[in-house]
């Protein structure tokens, strides 16, 4: 049987159970559903929507949008004379807030890109920008620059842009921003939705082994029926050939006894008198 013609089976409603069916169910449902938890998870992390705390005296990349407001021209234009709560898209988001050691300093590129051939973020696909691979300078984990005479510098000692990154592990993260109920946890921090995730695998994994169980037991007790009907004990059966045995005995001996007498009905009847 060739794997197309188990899978038009399967697709068609005719390979509805057996050891075949479960594997292929097992593949297209489960091992699917818990891939794509995964590409979720990697997704909210690169891209997905989270709110954070820039501190009071960051400087913002020139043209940042921050709460609808544009934020350009010099330092002390773009810099937050307060802690300005804002919502970003994940890492590559926030790291494109901070700057870079490069001279002059440069705005923070996207810290995740995708393989080349991906058409989204996956577990799969999910690789950490080149650019950074083969220069760390690249790594934007300051959020201050200063004027050196004309020249805009960055703080090299700062690490705001750092910590709240490092941060990102206990911010509130929406996983499911369509509402589609196909995720094991709405909103919260990724170290939830993992748990919720593995919790997932647990629960499911333990239903699996509860119903292997319940099968065998059922087998257990048809085999134990139908050894009941065809086995064959040796001490009944030899109890049996004893009582047929004297049944047979006994049989004999009666017809011997009616021989006997037909015999001398027969044979001795009218003899006296001759």
């Amino acid at each position: 049987v060739s794997a197309a013609s188990l899978a038009t089976a399967y697709q068609t409603g005719d390979l509805n159970s057996g050891e075949v069916y479960g594997m292929i169910l097992s593949r297209d449902v489960f091992v699917a559903g818990y891939r794509e938890q995964l590409d979720t998870m990697v997704r909210t992390l690169v891209e997905g929507d989270v709110q954070v705390t820039l501190p009071a005296g960051t400087v913002v990349p020139n043209g940042t949008v921050i709460n609808g407001v544009t934020y350009s021209g010099t330092v002390a234009q773009r810099t937050l004379a307060s802690d300005t709560t804002v919502t970003v898209k994940g890492i590559n988001g926030l790291h494109q807030l901070g700057y870079t050691l490069t001279d002059p300093p440069a705005k923070g590129e996207p810290f995740f890109v995708m393989k080349p051939g991906a058409g989204a973020f996956s577990a799969e696909s999910i690789t950490v920008n080149p650019n950074i691979v083969n220069n760390v300078e690249n790594i934007a984990a300051s959020m201050r620059t200063y004027i050196d005479g004309s020249t805009e510098k960055v703080v090299a000692g700062n690490n705001s842009l750092a910590l709240l990154m490092a941060g990102l592990k206990n911010a509130k993260f929406d996983f499911d921003p369509a509402n589609t109920g196909q995720t094991v946890l709405n909103g919260g921090t990724m170290d939830e939705f993992f748990r919720a995730f593995v919790g997932e695998i647990g629960v499911q994994t333990q239903e699996a082994e509860r119903q292997t169980d319940n099968q065998q037991l059922l087998v257990d007790q048809v085999e134990a029926r139908r050894q009941s009907i065809s086995g064959v004990s040796l001490d009944e059966e030899m109890a049996n050939m004893i009582k047929f045995q004297h049944a047979y005995n006994a049989a004999a001996r009666a017809l011997t006894t009616f021989d006997e007498l037909l015999d001398k009905l027969i044979n001795g009847t009218g003899v006296v008198g001759r």
